[in-house]
């Protein structure tokens, strides 16, 4: 899990989405501005994808979890991102999303 300084308030989320620089990829869409301080994270999980709020946690939980491994391993200087879970995640194997979260911000990092 991510240190509660490093995720994002609803307010920041709310600033975040009249940016709109977005970054798509095959289970989740990336929302982020780089020109903000230190690196910051929200994960957005709707009823879409499931309305059970177990689920969502759980797939939340999870997606914080492995945020933290991938910026241990290459740390983001600044910015805000937000993760919102496409509907298409449900019954996909965890290795598959993992690969798709670094994916995308690796992708970032690179830009």
């Amino acid at each position: 899990m991510i240190q509660k300084e490093k995720r994002l308030t609803t307010e920041e989320v709310k600033g975040l989405f009249s940016i709109k620089k977005t970054l798509h990829s095959n289970y989740f869409t990336l929302i982020y501005n780089q020109d903000m301080s230190g690196p910051k994270f929200a994960v957005i999980v709707s009823k879409k994808v499931s309305p059970k709020a177990v689920y969502r946690n759980k797939v939340r939980r999870y997606i914080y979890a492995e945020i933290a491994k991938i910026i241990a391993k290459k740390p983001l200087k600044t910015g805000h991102f937000a993760i919102n879970v496409k509907t298409n995640t449900r019954g996909v194997d965890t290795v598959l999303i993992k690969e798709d979260l670094a994916l995308l911000l690796s992708k970032v990092v690179n830009k």
